[in-house]
């Protein structure tokens, strides 16, 4: 018995989930969504070959969240004789890298690619993949029964329309279309009973779950130069049509027998006929079912006798792509919309209770700051129930791709977009960053605009702020451990955070490593080292969280490290910033940090610094500062404060940072639910006298800038016995007196520069200096208990760190 496997075969990465087949646009979405397509052509495939007494598994691992592993042990017990997998252009080399390990595990096997890739119809991509043996482009259901009907009976053959292959002798195949059926009602109804019904999410406007997804048609008149599906799935702009009858009939069977709640029609556009779609309204209505339902379609074909009908058979959504307030951009793009009337008619549709999601792009050919902004404010005017903004990315095989490539807007392979964060298009006006840069603000607008439209009544701060944080992780030299810092960012339970990492002049892999494995993260490169607060705000600049937080490159959040911090800010409005327990990464049962203080003498220290991870440091509490390794602040206070001082370089900048918003009354909370692991000093300690040097210096800054007159003037003794006590230190014990000497007459020589910083800081101040004071009488009582409880350090001063090797990464 000849035994097929037809599968959305695994495609992971940590953080996220992947979509594939059932949509047009294959991409990883963050864990803590649900949307997940049904995957149609994999359904009536199967159904067809069923139809004609072939009977294949059906596997859906993207839907059942399925690891490789487990796929390679589900194919084992199966052992099927054809393995007929759907992929795609963007999971291309995860695709190949299966086909490769399956086709070891039992040569014999053929192996089938199927899907949205273009690139599989040419001879040297078939000749570059032999553990592929067929390449199937289009439709695939006639192409996979031939396929199937041939090799049972082992037929041979030379040519397959709608395949590309390699026949026996070695010679290419050739491709050449296969002509689609023009009576899509020859299909049974896909096939679902293999797969994981209740898993598939596609619920626009809040239709009630548990909700499932129809196809009413297939194909789309209208010629978009940016979609996937005419230009490669279909090949051409024919429109096909169900009958009314059977499709009404199959609505009902998944209510009455499935007991879905909703249905949601996922039609390329679903009311090009407005006659069809009145008589499928009608037929609803006669039937009595009064399930919410909606579809994917075009603003521009609707009217009031139409909607009235729609919202009569209980239309709940839709979901339109209007793209551009620019009328000139939408008829670019080939989508012969009328954006006047397309507006009017959403208008119309909200007023009849129907809610709307809406999509927009940016990017497209023509876009300047001043078209993106009108776009925006469309979005925000129209104000949808939900609505999708990106980066327009193109899709390897269609026109807009080809119209990139020929006025050089292509800046960067085009599988690195994910057209949420990455932008590889830019405009005559517009650069990659500048688009990547304003999705970001206009999604921080619409989830704004959202926010403030929802009741104040029972709204709890997971909705208020879900969609505003920002990471931020300043690198340099990182490529041995930065990995470990931006998986750990990108898989944070507080979902829609963006992650930023900025490059101080790295001279290692560390970018490499993260263009190659993290496309996700917004990449800054700066062409020098510029220090640590250069970097901070580098990626303030450009971030869009109304909540920032800082990750050093040699450090590792716990998955809820940034929600844990927000909650505890959120809670409080005195709180302007926060941290959270530090653990030591090498010796992980001490602490590297509980908060940071400032004692009387100038000293700053790590909280708790060595001392055991134990119930002393359980509890939230007050503490002066937040280490820049592993903090969040609120946005309003980063603007009222300022930025972080670049004259720092690095080395107590964040104790400057903490001690200026102490000053302007921001209170720092210290949260030990947020937990984070540090090496420290990683991209410094290969040289020599670097920390030293600069501790040194910024003390001098320090002191000079933040601490009020009196206290300077009561303490100095203190500051002088601390001064002479690191003289010795350094002379006797570290052996970096020249380091330390050097850092201090640098500090001294600069203090002048500092007068003026002081006299803002300062004069703007909001606390007494008797608050002041408890601050550095909590930094005295911290320090004596941190060092009474503080373990013996084992280890050697230096961290070594050996190079990362970026292709097994």
């Amino acid at each position: 018995m000849f035994k097929v496997l037809l599968t959305n075969p695994p495609w992971t990465k940590k953080g996220f989930y992947a979509v594939r087949a059932g949509s047009r646009w294959p991409h990883f979405e963050e864990e803590t969504m649900q949307y997940m397509p049904f995957p149609f052509f994999l359904a009536h495939a199967t159904a067809w070959l069923e139809k004609h007494g072939i009977y294949p598994k059906l596997l859906d691992c993207l839907a059942l969240k399925m690891e490789h592993e487990e796929f390679y042990q589900r194919v084992k017990a199966l052992d099927p004789d054809l393995i007929a997998m759907e992929v795609s252009s963007f999971s291309m080399e995860n695709d190949l890298h299966i086909a490769r390990r399956l086709k070891q595990e039992r040569s014999s096997r053929t192996i089938v690619f199927m899907g949205l890739a273009s690139e599989m119809q040419k001879e040297e991509f078939v000749r570059a993949n032999p553990a592929v043996s067929y390449f199937l482009v289009g439709e695939y259901e006639e192409t996979l029964l031939e396929l199937v009907q041939k090799l049972e009976k082992n037929e041979a053959f030379s040519k397959l329309l709608g395949a590309a292959f390699l026949k026996p002798d070695g010679t290419f195949s050739g491709f050449e279309r296969r002509p689609l059926a023009p009576d899509i009602n020859i299909y049974p109804w896909p096939s679902r009973d293999q797969l994981p019904m209740y898993n598939y999410h596609d619920e626009p406007g809040n239709i009630p779950c548990p909700s499932v997804q129809m196809w009413a048609s297939r194909g789309c008149p209208y010629k978009c130069i940016f979609c996937a599906w005419p230009q490669i799935m279909y090949g051409n702009n024919d429109y096909r049509t169900r009958d009314i009858i059977d499709l009404a009939d199959e609505f009902e069977w998944l209510v009455s027998e499935w007991g879905f709640r909703s249905v949601y029609f996922d039609d390329d556009t679903f009311n090009v006929n407005k006659k069809r779609i009145a008589a499928f309204c009608q037929e609803l209505t006669r039937r009595g079912l009064k399930v919410p339902w909606g579809a994917m379609s075009r603003a521009d074909l609707v009217d009031e006798p139409l909607i009235k009908l729609m919202k009569e058979s209980s239309l709940q959504s839709l979901k339109f792509g209007l793209e551009s307030a620019d009328q000139n951009a939408v008829n670019h793009m080939q989508k012969n919309l009328n954006l006047k009337k397309a507006v009017q008619n959403i208008n119309l549709v909200h007023n009849y209770g129907i809610r709307t999601h809406l999509t927009f792009m940016f990017g497209l050919p023509g876009e300047t700051k001043e078209t993106a902004q009108a776009t925006l404010d469309l979005a925000l005017k129209l104000n949808p129930w939900s609505l999708q903004m990106t980066v327009a990315a193109p899709f390897p095989g269609s026109k807009f791709m080809d119209h990139l490539e020929k006025e050089g807007h292509l800046v960067d392979k085009v599988t690195n977009a994910d057209g949420f964060r990455t932008s590889v298009v830019r405009t005559e006006s517009m650069s990659a960053e500048e688009l990547e840069e304003f999705v970001a603000y206009a999604q921080n607008r619409w989830s704004i605009h959202k926010a403030k439209q929802m009741p104040k009544a029972g709204v709890g701060y997971n909705f208020k702020r879900k969609n505003l944080a920002s990471i931020i992780i300043p690198n340099f030299n990182g490529e041995a451990y930065i990995r470990n810092a931006v998986s750990s960012a990108l898989a944070q339970s507080w979902s829609h955070c963006e992650v930023i990492v900025v490059d101080n002049g790295s001279s290692d892999k560390s970018r490499e490593i993260i263009k190659s494995h993290f496309p996700e993260v917004k990449l800054l490169e700066l062409s020098s080292n510029r220090g640590f607060s250069y970097a901070v705000n580098s990626g303030i600049k450009v971030a869009s969280g109304e909540y920032i937080a800082l990750l050093n490159p040699d450090a590792k959040a716990e998955p809820n490290w940034l929600q844990n911090l927000i909650q505890a800010i959120d809670e409080d409005p005195r709180v302007g910033f926060a941290c959270g327990k530090v653990l030591n990464h090498a010796r992980p049962e001490l602490l590297d940090s509980a908060g940071d203080a400032i004692t009387s003498k100038g000293r700053s220290f790590n909280i708790a610094h060595f001392n055991p991870n134990s119930g002393e440091t359980d509890r939230r509490r007050w503490v002066p500062a937040a280490t820049g390794a592993a903090s969040v602040y609120r946005r309003s206070v980063l603007e009222d404060v300022g930025d972080w001082d670049e004259d720092f370089f690095l080395y107590l900048e964040d104790m400057d940072y903490s001690l200026r918003c102490q000053l302007k009354g921001y209170k720092c909370v210290y949260e030990p639910l947020a937990v984070a692991t540090h090496i420290g000093s990683a991209s410094t300690s290969q040289i020599p006298g670097i920390k030293t040097y600069h501790l040194s210096r910024n003390w001098f800054f320090l002191l000079v800038k933040t601490f009020p007159k009196e206290i300077l003037r009561s303490n100095w003794f203190r500051f002088l016995g601390f001064f002479l006590y690191q003289f010795f230190y350094h002379l006797l014990i570290s052996r970096q007196i020249s380091s330390f000497v050097s850092g201090s007459l640098q500090g001294i020589k600069r203090a002048r520069q500092f007068i003026p910083k002081r006299k803002a800081i300062l004069g703007s101040k909001r606390i007494p200096d008797e608050e002041f004071v408890r601050i550095l009488q909590f930094g005295d009582q911290n320090y004596a208990l941190t060092r009474r409880f503080r373990a013996r350090d084992n280890s050697s001063d230096e961290i070594r760190i050996s190079k990362a090797k970026v292709g097994n990464a």
